[in-house]
């Protein structure tokens, strides 16, 4: 199996204050201790909130009944994310988010997630609203796929858009990205660590699949 390695934290990289997170990801200490993420910023397109990022991940894996969990997310730039697809997935083109399962068991999910700022920034306008929003939409669906959801056929599809719905609700933001008519995002989980590509892109542009 492979094993993915993301880059370490760049402290250089640029910062954004806190996108509203509502009380849902609130959890008393000894369970907030219990999921661990790691946040790596290797981009300077877009200004990010580490925190708003890692609030993310918590909030859709206490939601989806995940106890214990350590999880590595990167920011990067359209260049490393079709990097890293290329090297995983040998599809050679840049795409919105990567999740990599390295171990799940009863006792803790270990993954990583790495998501594009550029191409949330690229990505935004056309649904209207922020980069940051969007940005936050890729980290959500990574997360789903981290949980076990799959978007392969047209009804899990409809669940996971109904997931993403919900936890961006929690995370106040309302999810204009993800209307009706929207085929939902094309995060991908790497076939060397979980055995299936999801293949529903929003886009027509060249997102994964």
């Amino acid at each position: 199996m492979k094993q993915p390695s993301l880059p370490a934290p760049d402290h250089g990289a640029p910062r954004a204050r806190s996108l509203p997170v509502a009380a849902a990801d609130e959890e008393p200490p000894s369970r907030a201790a219990s999921i661990s993420v790691s946040v790596a910023n290797r981009q300077t397109a877009l200004e990010v909130c580490e925190e708003t990022l890692a609030a993310a991940v918590r909030q859709v894996l206490r939601g989806e009944g995940r106890g214990r969990a350590e999880i590595s997310l990167a920011v990067v730039d359209n260049a490393e994310i079709h990097r890293l697809n290329r090297q995983f997935l040998q599809h050679d083109y840049p795409t919105d988010a990567l999740s990599f399962v390295l171990a799940d068991d009863d006792a803790c999910l270990e993954g990583e997630i790495v998501v594009s700022a550029e191409m949330a920034m690229q990505q935004a306008p056309r649904y209207h609203w922020q980069a940051e929003h969007e940005l936050l939409l890729y980290v959500v669906h990574a997360a789903l796929h981290l949980s076990g959801y799959d978007d392969g056929e047209p009804e899990a599809q409809q669940q996971m858009r109904d997931r993403e719905r919900h936890h961006l609700a929690a995370l106040g933001v309302a999810a204009r990205g993800l209307d009706d008519d929207s085929p939902g995002i094309g995060s991908t989980v790497a076939a060397a660590a979980v055995g299936e590509i999801p293949a529903v892109p929003r886009t027509n542009d060249g997102s994964d699949s």
